[in-house]
């Protein structure tokens, strides 16, 4: 009807006040159906918000474990491993060079010819004359009778010594010759002579050798 305000039936359960009894510059109240309403809403929001903050805490490495990979690696099978020992490399070591030869006299010789081990490794100088020198002593050793100094004939060298040297080194040297050598002394020596006894000789090496004349 006109100039009367119908409002609607509230929702039951809620308190009705007519719009047309209300007091002028009354509060107006609303009802509670509203109230419900609105705190629903701010219920959501909050839900939602928190929501949000345990998806962040869970994205920024949080201690959700919900979506944690429980997964395995395959495990890959032992490699076996061989060990080798290398031995220790072999190192051949030169000899030292023989100390310089040292001049010496009849006597010092005569000491040395009578027990060369005890002079073993001894650098000389020795005089002699060679008294065998073919196909039965070989290519690089000869028999001499030998002394400590350079005699005036060759008759004079009275000690039967065996020498040693390279080839080269003896290769010019024959049968009758005299000469000068810078020997080590070695140890002694014995050998089958022709006469089907032996003999004990002073052994010598040859350092260098040099022809100083002939017996001839």
């Amino acid at each position: 009807m006109p100039g009367v305000n119908i409002t609607p039936p509230p929702p039951e359960g809620d308190e009705y006040v007519p719009q047309a009894n209300r007091p002028a510059g009354a509060r107006r109240e609303r009802p509670l159906w509203q109230w419900m309403a609105a705190s629903s809403a701010v219920t959501a929001v909050l839900v939602a918000a928190l929501v949000v903050a345990v998806m962040s805490s869970v994205g920024s490495g949080g201690t959700a474990t919900a979506s944690a990979d429980t997964r395995t690696s395959p495990t890959s099978a032992p490699v076996r491993t061989t060990t080798r020992t290398t031995p220790p490399p072999t190192t051949t070591v030169a000899p030292p060079p023989p100390a310089p030869a040292r001049e010496i006299s009849s006597r010092d010789w005569q000491k040395i010819a009578r027990d060369p081990g005890s002079h073993f490794g001894e650098s000389i100088v020795v005089h002699g004359h060679i008294t065998q020198f073919d196909s039965g002593t070989g290519l690089d050793t000869f028999r001499a009778n030998v002394d400590g100094v350079r005699q005036g004939q060759w008759y004079d060298y009275q000690t039967n010594t065996l020498l040693t040297g390279e080839r080269g080194a003896v290769a010019d040297l024959v049968q009758g010759d005299l000469f000068r050598a810078e020997v080590v002394v070695g140890q002694a020596y014995t050998y089958t002579n022709t006469m089907g006894g032996s003999t004990t000789v002073p052994t010598l090496v040859i350092t260098s050798v040099t022809r100083t004349g002939s017996a001839d």
